[in-house]
């Protein structure tokens, strides 16, 4: 009987493959149900710390334009660290875990822009202007954004504007783009045997964009710019 119904069955699917393409999606559909009950969209536990004042996204160097822009690419060629923070904000248990999680930032420049940065490059007023992002890896430790008293690693790609002031002086403006938490780590494996993270979208701190400031200052050789701004 068992051996009928399975001959009856390949001829079915024979004759009509839709029904496989249907018993198919149905699985997705309620692999996708299954996954977003058991991990529910927990934003509201993520807890915010205060900046007793936001940090500058911007600031005006005493170097020429070509000299500021050669700083910056240096960074991405020597791989210097950007988002250092001082020790006293801590060190979360995933990095003592794991400190390979956080990810080197990509430059991206007019000249090698990819299908990320097309869209910025396309405008001749950014041709002197920088892109970067981490393949949507995590960049930083947050000192603003934690959750169960655990600070969370944070994702932000970045759009550095560079106009000359003057023909010594050079401003560069930060945009922060696409700014998010890790919150979790799902509870189904992805293809690759990995649990997929959780993210949740949320606003720019300044801390990042203030540190990457201070780097580009240390290596233009500035010696007065104002201190990092740290939640209370």
């Amino acid at each position: 009987m068992k051996s009928r119904r399975r001959v009856n069955l390949d001829v079915m699917l024979l004759r009509y493959p839709w029904v496989l393409e249907i018993r198919l999606i149905k699985v997705i559909c309620l692999f996708i149900l299954v996954q977003s009950i058991a991990v529910p969209n927990v934003q509201g536990e993520i807890k915010s710390k205060h900046l007793p004042k936001p940090n500058a996204t911007s600031y005006i160097y005493d170097k020429p334009l070509p000299d500021v822009r050669a700083a910056i690419l240096r960074l991405h060629a020597i791989r210097a660290v950007l988002f250092k923070l001082p020790k006293d904000v801590g060190t979360p248990e995933l990095m003592q875990k794991d400190p390979y999680v956080i990810s080197s930032m990509i430059f991206e420049t007019v000249e090698d822009a990819s299908p990320f940065s097309l869209s910025i490059f396309k405008t001749p007023a950014n041709n002197q202007d920088i892109y970067l992002h981490s393949f949507h890896d995590p960049i930083s430790v947050s000192a603003v954004y934690f959750r169960k008293n655990r600070p969370l690693l944070y994702i932000a790609s970045f759009h550095l504007h560079l106009s000359a002031v003057t023909t010594n002086t050079t401003k560069v403006d930060i945009y922060t783009l696409e700014s998010e938490v890790v919150e979790k780590a799902g509870w189904f494996p992805a293809v690759h045997g990995v649990r997929p993270w959780k993210y949740v979208k949320v606003a720019p701190t300044t801390i990042e964009e203030y540190c990457l400031l201070k780097r580009l200052g240390a290596e233009l050789g500035m010696k007065d710019m104002a201190e990092l701004v740290l939640p209370e």
